[in-house]
């Protein structure tokens, strides 16, 4: 079993990954962007991740580069990054905490290899905390510094980093709103939703299928939880991956459809229109001044 409180173990994790850092050297992963990366496709986030590895190892996959996280170490992947990950237990043990930003502060989950090799996860952990935008922008210039390729880069990247430990750490030990848990349906769900958002057969079936429950059941459960129907949180979550890619990304309208999970362009900027008032192009032009 794996405990629901996970603030204390996310605390020692970030504690020892500073200390570490300070003493023995760098305990924090940031990988490098190349100038021209890829378009985003698969799996990415429109926001930054954090790992805290607690035991065994998780291998990263980035359309440029591969890296292993070990024990006790850290890993930043910066948003719109294209990742996959592979999990190994050493020592018979595998554990890692994961964050994901939000607007408002970061959400922890914790997830185990059980004996079956399967992954289970906690339901997640809200923790709202005032130094998010500065902590957004932290993590911005921590992969900045860690693309740099100047002569005082390996600097940088070190000062960068411990800037983001200490700077996330403060942060988790003055969450000012006691965290909030949710029922471990609702949350899997959420992370089955993000995960696969850019898939076409991501849908109500689909999600009670891999939470093992009836649509029904799932659609009930979730809006009791949430307050939002669950076809909505899906079409939010893509509107908000699409208004992401539309201001920070230069792929067109078909290719920033497709990695929302529309099939059809036109579909996606009907939906757009509905809920903005504007079509993407108009949203997109309008961005640049804003």
């Amino acid at each position: 079993m794996i405990k629901l409180d996970i603030i204390p173990k996310i605390l020692q994790g970030l504690r020892k990954a500073l200390k570490n850092h300070a003493s023995i050297g760098p305990q924090v992963i940031i990988p490098a962007i190349p100038a021209n990366p890829p378009i985003p496709r698969g799996h990415f986030h429109t926001a930054p991740e954090i790992f805290i590895q607690v035991g065994g190892y998780t291998d990263f996959t980035l359309p440029w580069t591969r890296f292993r996280l070990p024990p006790s170490q850290i890993c930043i992947i910066p948003a719109y990054t294209p990742h996959e990950e592979s999990f190994h237990h050493w020592r018979g043990k595998f554990d890692f905490l994961i964050g994901s930003f939000s607007h408002d502060g970061i959400s922890w989950h914790e997830s185990v290899l059980n004996e079956k090799n399967q992954l289970q996860s906690t339901p997640s952990v809200i923790c709202h905390v005032r130094q998010t935008p500065r902590l957004l922008q932290l993590c911005e210039q921590g992969t900045i510094a860690a693309s740099c390729s100047s002569k005082y880069a390996k600097i940088q990247r070190k000062g960068a980093e411990l800037l983001i430990l200490s700077a996330i750490l403060d942060a988790m030990e003055n969450v000012e709103v006691l965290p909030k848990t949710e029922h471990p349906k609702v949350s899997w769900c959420k992370r089955l939703i993000i995960d696969n958002l850019g898939q076409d057969f991501l849908c109500v079936k689909y999600l009670a299928r891999m939470t093992q429950c009836s649509p029904n059941y799932l659609s009930t459960l979730f809006h009791q939880e949430t307050h939002t129907k669950l076809n909505d949180y899906i079409t939010q979550r893509r509107l908000e991956r699409i208004q992401g890619l539309l201001r920070h990304s230069t792929m067109n309208i078909e290719e920033i459809a497709n990695a929302a999970g529309f099939n059809d362009s036109g579909y996606m900027t009907r939906v757009f229109v509905k809920k903005f008032g504007t079509t993407p192009r108009a949203y997109r032009s309008q961005s640049k001044y804003l």
